[in-house]
């Protein structure tokens, strides 16, 4: 391991042999001193010093400070890595400050932590003795602190700074453009202030860049927010601070509560999101391959058919497709939620009350189920769940929720459990819930994974505690006339470009349902679910973890000849595809270009994914450079297909329109 952490004189130096960040206590007082750029020899800083943080109204005038590093991997969950933390502590607070560096990777991540009963600076607690430290002392602390509830702040003095704001979207029920950016040239004569999830500062006439990254929910998901999240001034003096903790003063008490924290790299503009997307790749190791879920609810009767016969079946259609998980949603259930089809219980159940309502809600339906899911087993298929977390008392049940995960682990072998209904009202019930799923990770083997649901509610997002499980991006029903699968490719497309896909679980639906409702609105639309062959529908996600969001029972032979043949391809290749570095290629999807994927293997293997959707064009040219004398093999296509390779540009002539081409390459 080459990453370091090193504390001598009053002065932490964290990092690797890219990146080294440097944080200078004066006191108890931290300075963020220099972010370096070793690839690069860039320095990252300014004469005017400034705190690192202002949070919870912290006093730094009383507190003392202690250091600690150690090896840290998350239980398994993400790669080994570096952590080190600086504690301070005054006579009613603490915060821990923890910083995480890992190999090969130009980025330190910062996190708080913070307990007690912080006092606002210059308070004097009512317990407090004298401490001796002169007002002026107090005074010149406060001067230095950067505004309040700043979580990040580092210093820089650079003339030209092109900023570019990423915002990343969830809540996908009434979302369909999942990232947003936008670019400013900053103006220096006032502090410039953004709204986003990510920024590029870019010093565009050296070519040299930093990459901030709040690592927090979306936007419409964060706690008690009330300023933009960036805030920069960047000639002498200037700095860059990330703002918005999450947390009220308050709600600090005895238990610990994690703060939104924030990533700084070091790179080029250009480059620095795909070495973030490698990052997050070591944060979230996940499962070690992609893997193919089905899921009923996509047909839209909801939990009505759900039963031991119906789901049989639809483990027979499994099999033949090759779905390596068959999930059973909200119906499995004793308990009645507000979701369900059957007749409900006098005030609807959802998020949270759960026990109240029922002690045994999440006992297996008796009634559906006579003989509990042991009948649905199958050596060849894993059984997987829905769950929804009990939000009564800010996720207070966290232990017993776990319990019940556990238990239902031991008994059918369940490994996944998809997460529905949260919604976060404070601090308190974000840390119930990682611990709810650490707990139920612990108490089974540390065997379980999580399909954590964004659509709707108040959630944790791409970035805040990313280390776990699988992201459920977006519900789409044929039956609403809201699913097309040009948006549901776009969406994912956008998001490869900043995130390792195999962290996405992506929909594809049964689309030759409603196609009368579609015909009806818009006669002749050639974007309609149904013009597409289904095995395009699975090229289209397949480096996500494909999602068939249909009762695969109602598919037709043809249906099922095509998504067999396709998924027993992929099967093959998807181990690759898991640790590939997977580029968005072509133009962005909208229903009549050429997009696709380019998952790059290693310095001289790979695959490529190459889509025509409804474009009158026969041929394209997209802008791929494969290895010189690279070999390619057509997998899987539904068109003729022909491939020409010429410099660094290769082009595609397809049979038809809505064709795809899975290709692997090689020398």
């Amino acid at each position: 391991m080459n990453s370091y952490a090193i504390y001598k004189d009053n002065l932490l130096k964290v990092g690797n042999e890219q990146i080294e960040r440097a944080v200078r206590l004066d006191g108890a007082l931290p300075h963020s001193e220099y972010i370096l750029d070793k690839l690069a020899n860039k320095c990252w800083e300014s004469d005017c010093p400034t705190a690192m943080f202002n949070v919870c109204g912290f006093d730094f005038a009383t507190a003392s400070v202690e250091f600690r590093q150690y090896v840290s991997d998350n239980d398994g969950l993400s790669a080994p890595h570096i952590t080190a933390e600086l504690v301070y502590t005054n006579p009613t607070a603490k915060i821990r400050q923890c910083f995480e560096v890992y190999d090969g990777s130009p980025f330190v991540t910062t996190r708080l932590y913070v307990s007690g009963k912080p006092t606002a600076s210059g308070e004097t607690a009512p317990d407090e003795r004298p401490s001796g430290i002169e007002s002026d002392e107090r005074a010149a602390i406060n001067k230095l602190l950067p505004e309040d509830d700043t979580v990040d702040c580092l210093t820089l003095s650079s003339p030209h700074i092109r900023v570019d704001a990423i915002t990343f979207v969830e809540q996908t029920d009434v979302n369909d453009c999942l990232v947003r950016r936008g670019s400013e040239l900053i103006y220096d004569h006032r502090e410039n202030s953004f709204d986003g999830s990510m920024f590029i500062l870019d010093e565009y006439q050296t070519d040299h860049a930093l990459l901030i990254v709040k690592e927090a929910p979306c936007i419409s998901s964060q706690l008690n927010r009330h300023s933009r999240d960036l805030k920069l001034r960047s000639r002498a003096g200037g700095y860059a601070r990330l703002c918005g903790s999450g947390v009220r003063t308050d709600e600090v008490g005895d238990v610990e509560l994690p703060l939104y924290g924030s990533t700084v790299g070091t790179g080029r503009a250009k480059t620095l999101p795909n070495l973030y997307k490698r990052l997050y790749a070591k944060v979230c190791l996940g499962g070690g391959s992609l893997f193919a879920m089905s899921n009923t609810w996509g047909d839209r009767s909801r939990d009505a058919a759900i039963c031991e016969e119906f789901m049989l079946r639809e483990r027979d259609a499994a099999t033949k497709i090759g779905v390596d998980v068959m999930q059973i949603d909200d119906g499995w259930e004793k308990g009645v939620t507000a979701n369900s089809s059957r007749q409900k219980p006098k005030g609807s159940i959802w998020s949270e009350g759960y026990y109240k309502n029922d002690p045994r809600f999440w006992d297996v339906d008796p009634d559906r189920f006579p003989s509990g899911l042991a009948p649905l087993m199958s050596d060849n298929l894993e059984l997987a769940l829905w769950f929804s977390p009990d939000g009564e008392g800010d996720y207070q049940n966290c232990e017993r929720d776990a319990e019940r995960l556990a238990t239902l682990s031991r008994e059918y072998g369940i490994k996944q459990f998809k997460l529905d209904g949260m919604i976060l009202k404070n601090k308190l019930g974000e840390r119930n819930i990682g611990r709810f799923m650490s707990l139920a990770r612990e108490k089974s083997g540390c065997e379980l994974s999580y399909n954590i649901d964004i659509t709707a509610g108040v959630r944790l997002g791409y970035l805040a505690m990313k280390e776990i499980g699988t992201i459920f991006v977006e519900n789409r029903y044929t039956d609403f006339m809201n699913y097309y699968p040009h948006a549901t490719l776009k969406n994912l497309w956008m998001l490869s470009e900043f995130f390792p896909t195999r962290k996405f679980q992506f929909e594809i639906l049964n689309n030759q349902r409603n196609a009368d409702r579609y015909e009806s609105v818009a006669p002749g639309d050639e974007l309609a679910p149904a013009n597409y062959d289904i095995d395009w529908l699975f090229a289209s996600i397949m480096v996500a973890n494909p999602l068939i969001w249909m009762e695969m029972q109602h598919l037709s032979d043809e249906q099922l000849d095509r998504l067999s043949h396709i998924c027993h391809l992929w099967r093959i290749e998807r181990d690759k595809l898991y640790t590939a570095d997977v580029l968005p290629i072509g133009e962005q999807p909208d229903g009549i270009v050429y997009t696709g994927f380019h998952a790059r293997c290693g310095e001289s293997d790979g695959y490529l994914i190459l889509l025509r959707e409804s474009s009158d064009i026969d041929s394209y040219s997209y802008n791929v450079a494969l290895p010189q004398g690279a070999k390619l093999d057509l997998l899987a296509s539904n068109t003729k297909v022909e491939i020409d390779c010429q410099n660094d540009a290769l082009t595609a002539h397809f049979g038809k329109k809505r064709g795809y081409a899975f290709i692997k390459y090689h020398k």
